[in-house]
């Protein structure tokens, strides 16, 4: 609420001026991003699980490998879907497949937890 408060006294005031951030509060905004995002993910689990069975730096340069693989395919698919669509309709794309995934999975916790469909007689 506070931030919104703040975001409409500066587009009110015409004097601010609304220059794009700079490159460093850039980087710092999508490595924080990036990390928080990774925090509890299931491949932290299973680096924690191969580091105990390899050596420390043989698991330091395969993560660094794939995350750097990982992240220039995002880039590029993601530089690929803008130029091609806007960002109004991969918004409600994305919401439409977040919700429908949800319900997915959801039905099928229903149906492995109560065995609906379960043709065992």
């Amino acid at each position: 609420m506070k931030v919104s408060l703040t975001l409409l006294k500066i587009y009110k005031d015409k004097s601010v001026s609304l220059e794009a951030p700079s490159l460093m509060y850039q980087f710092m905004q999508i490595t924080l991003l990036v990390c928080v995002g990774e925090i509890g993910d299931r491949s932290q689990i299973s680096i924690i699980y191969i580091a105990n069975q390899s050596s420390f730096n043989l698991v330091l340069a395969a993560i660094i490998i794939s995350n750097l693989l990982l992240s220039i395919s995002s880039i590029l698919c993601g530089q690929l879907l803008a130029s091609r669509f806007s960002i109004r309709k991969l918004t409600l794309i994305s919401g439409f497949l977040f919700v429908g995934l949800g319900l997915i999975a959801f039905l099928m916790t229903l149906i492995e937890d109560f065995g609906i469909l379960n043709n065992k007689n």
